[in-house]
């Protein structure tokens, strides 16, 4: 599991260690990290829809394509391109499937697609894009 946030991390190593998971835990910016590593499932959680410039989504980007094995999975979701301009009070990127693709290239192949509306705590609604590819082999 990697998070630029050491304390995230911290709260999160203890359920899993109870639970018997193999889990490594790496505190990195995503962003200038190089995988040194292998994974077969990449989950996205509130990371690729804070990054609104070109460089930082392409060195996601570039991250990701390292580090998933193929035959491997990775999962995104993201606010719809009609969806909310900010989340937290930062700026968003809103993109939608094809965009995701888009930025994935091609040796990833769109699976599955569909858009659900999340309640925010306050009570507010937010439409999501959820999308799930997987790495082409060879």
């Amino acid at each position: 599991m990697l998070d630029i946030s050491a304390a995230a991390l911290a709260k999160t190593k203890a359920p899993s260690a109870t639970r018997g998971h193999a889990v490594r835990f790496i505190v990195a910016d995503l962003a200038d990290r190089r995988p040194d590593l292998a994974v077969d499932l990449w989950r996205d959680r509130a990371v690729l829809h804070f990054l609104t410039e070109p460089q930082d989504r392409a060195a996601y980007a570039q991250a990701l394509r390292r580090a998933v094995t193929p035959g491997g999975f990775v999962l995104i979701p993201g606010f719809v391109p009609s969806g909310p301009e900010r989340c937290s009070g930062l700026p968003v990127l809103r993109a939608g499937q094809d965009a995701i693709a888009a930025l994935l290239g091609p040796d990833f192949d769109l699976l599955e697609a569909f858009e659900e509306d999340h309640q925010t705590p306050s009570g507010g609604r937010q439409r999501f894009v959820f999308t799930r590819f997987q790495r082409r082999h060879g």
